[in-house]
């Protein structure tokens, strides 16, 4: 799920054709083997036993089931469900339970009809072979789709919390856990940058704001961190505390939101940390999967960008930027 997206992955990997002993041609090969998962599924044959189904229905509820049993990520999905009700961004990317039980087979293959007519494909080839020879399989067997995509992949935005709301939910757990939803006023790429600075500055490295003072200094939590949604203009601060305190720890992590705001922070702690960012970029092309995954991203943006260039304009983010994003910060939902 990106922003108010569902993507569905199909993939495929091998070694090249150069490397083949007997110099099969593997590429061509395995494109047809994926166009035909995608064009040819076992479910559209009337001899398909409809236990497969059935287990697989089963195992996303299981799925779904089991998300309770991760504390951390748990509470973040409850805070988006809850945060975002009214937003397609707050469906669980596996969809519901009841809705999955009354699922039959024969809703499946409508929704499959309606994916290879309406869905927006996009396809990747990375590695070190020819291209051209997957681009022309899948041209030759998408050919004879009646397809009409939806082209818009834009998400849409809360600039501002009207007021903040709070949900408490109880658990049998050793400690608690606190998720704040912020909102973040940044429609254009330049804000949206700045923000992605500030959020790292305010707790998204090992020397941020919200490491350094509530963690480390007053040893309010586990655990507290902040990541910025760039699709949804959310910020997330994400923590792990004794429940004697959480009224603390939720004081402090908007006590240094507000330092963040006012501009108290050093020009030091700002070059270490755009340091990291350029440093996380650098390992985007260590493996095909993170480059797909960047590229990916990328189509959800104004422009696409290389890591490199991403990591140029974050780097050129100065404090003044980083100030503005912080003031255009609202709280939401804890």
């Amino acid at each position: 799920k990106v922003g108010d997206f569902q993507l569905l992955n199909l993939s495929i990997s091998s070694i090249d054709d150069k490397f083949a002993l007997e110099g099969e041609p593997l590429v061509k090969e395995l494109s047809e083997i994926l166009c035909g998962l995608l064009l040819e599924p076992a479910f559209l044959s009337e001899k398909f036993d409809l236990s497969s189904f059935e287990v697989e229905r089963q195992g996303l509820i299981d799925t779904i089931e089991a998300e309770i049993n991760e504390k951390t990520s748990f509470a973040v999905h409850r805070l988006i469900e809850l945060m975002c009700a009214e937003e397609p961004f707050g469906l669980n990317k596996y969809g519901k339970i009841e809705e999955i039980r009354a699922l039959t087979l024969a809703d499946v293959v409508k929704q499959y009809r309606e994916l290879l007519v309406s869905a927006r494909m996009e396809i990747f080839f990375v590695g070190c072979g020819d291209a051209h020879k997957a681009c022309e399989c899948f041209t030759r067997r998408l050919a004879g789709l009646d397809r009409k995509p939806s082209t818009a992949l834009v998400s849409s935005c809360v600039p501002a919390a009207s007021e903040p709301r709070k949900v408490t939910e109880h658990y049998q757990v050793g400690q608690a856990k606190i998720v704040m939803g912020f909102r973040v006023d940044a429609p254009d790429s330049a804000q949206r940058d700045a923000a992605r600075v500030m959020s790292a500055v305010f707790g998204g490295t090992p020397r941020s704001l919200l490491f350094m003072n509530v963690r480390e200094k007053l040893s309010l939590c586990y655990y507290c961190s902040s990541r910025y949604d760039t699709q949804k203009n959310i910020l997330y601060v994400n923590s792990g505390v004794e429940f004697e305190n959480i009224e603390k720890a939720q004081t402090e992590i908007l006590n240094q939101l507000q330092l963040l705001k006012n501009g108290e922070f050093s020009d030091q702690l700002l070059e270490e940390t755009k340091l990291m960012i350029t440093s996380s970029f650098q390992t985007v092309n260590d493996s095909t999967s993170t480059v797909e995954g960047w590229y990916l991203g990328q189509l959800f943006h104004s422009e696409i960008l290389t890591p490199e260039q991403q990591a140029e304009r974050l780097a050129a983010v100065t404090k003044q930027q980083i100030v503005e994003a912080a003031n255009a910060v609202t709280l939401d939902m804890v």
